[in-house]
């Protein structure tokens, strides 16, 4: 698994670099999920209850991580179709810290204003 991380991070694959995202984010929840798996299944002893929590916990933050991205990226693409979506878009995108705003910043050589995208997390 993690060879096919390397090499998905090498090529990058998709066009558009949120698939590529997303392709990496579900991988890393995949072998996340095996290797934790392994804890749970080698339970030998109760005395490292701690060890199965926090894999438990690791597994299940990983995952939710990995949902939240997919599910932000699947409603911004049909986002056109329902203007429901923009407000549920917007409330992710704020969970997600991906949220913008746009900025107008004046050029001094040509004395234009032009819209810059800002990353607004605060």
């Amino acid at each position: 698994m993690v060879a096919v991380i390397r090499l998905q991070q090498r090529l990058k694959p998709y066009k558009l670099e949120d698939n590529n995202w997303i392709e990496f984010v579900g991988l890393v929840a995949g072998t996340v999920t095996i290797y934790t798996g392994f804890v749970f299944t080698a339970r030998s002893d109760t005395s490292v209850q701690w060890l199965y929590n926090g894999a438990l916990v690791l597994t299940f933050a990983v995952n939710v991580y990995f949902m939240v991205n997919w599910t932000y990226l699947l409603l911004e693409s049909i986002e056109s179709q329902n203007k429901y979506f923009k407000m549920v878009i917007q409330i992710y995108a704020t969970i997600l810290c991906k949220s913008k705003m746009k900025n107008t910043v004046k050029d001094p050589q040509n004395n234009k204003k032009e819209a810059i995208d800002i990353v607004d997390c605060k």
